[in-house]
């Protein structure tokens, strides 16, 4: 709930539409941020021993993941103090895009980043409306619709494999750390490119 999504996705929307200097400043304030997050996690982890760098995962039902992921968009805009009346849209749309990402990558083979992206993008064709009918920011809207899909473990345990890789640097080691870091940064751009991409289609499908 921390992660400074607007921000990032104000940056990205910024960048595609050559404000370079506003653009650049929003991105790199939203990741000192994300490094200032994983570093207070690690920090608080320690009394409780390292974080484990490779964990294996389980998979979800559809119709669990589609009920948890409807939590964080029914959170995420009080976070962020939007109006009222625009929680049920995130929620909905955040449940769809949620269930279209497990389509790809359950039934689909896609993978992470391919599954984040097509979610993305459904949430940004779904959502623009919605942010010009109520006058609302879609940074918001959008990014609360698909809060959950942040890529936090993976980016939360390369940031400790690289910690671990000081002490003691393993191939398998080295090998979890490269993938999970890669896995986190290239799951964030598609989540940015997924939504600046399908609110400048909506938009401009609007204005036609």
């Amino acid at each position: 709930m921390l992660v400074p999504g607007p921000h990032l996705l104000n940056g990205v929307l910024d960048l595609a539409a050559k404000r370079m200097s506003i653009g650049l400043g929003r991105v790199t304030y939203g990741s000192l941020i994300v490094l200032a997050i994983c570093a207070g996690l690690l920090l608080g982890l320690l009394p409780a021993g390292p974080l484990p760098v490779t964990a294996t995962s389980l998979s979800v039902p559809l119709w669990l993941n589609v009920v948890a992921a409807a939590v964080a968009p029914a959170s995420y805009p009080v976070y962020f103090s939007l109006d009222a009346r625009l929680i049920v849209w995130p929620v909905l749309v955040g449940a769809l895009a949620h269930a279209l990402r497990w389509v790809s990558m359950s039934q689909l083979g896609a993978g992470v980043a391919v599954g984040a992206f097509v979610a993305c993008v459904a949430a940004g064709l779904l959502l623009t409306p919605v942010a010009r009918r109520y006058g609302a920011s879609f940074a918001g809207v959008g990014f609360a619709a698909v809060v959950a899909l942040v890529p936090g473990v993976f980016i939360f345990r390369g940031v400790a494999g690289l910690f671990d890789l000081s002490v003691h640097a393993t191939p398998e080691l080295v090998t979890a750390v490269a993938g999970d870091l890669s896995t986190g940064l290239v799951t964030l751009t598609a989540m940015g490119v997924g939504l600046a991409a399908s609110q400048a289609l909506a938009a401009r499908l609007l204005r036609g």
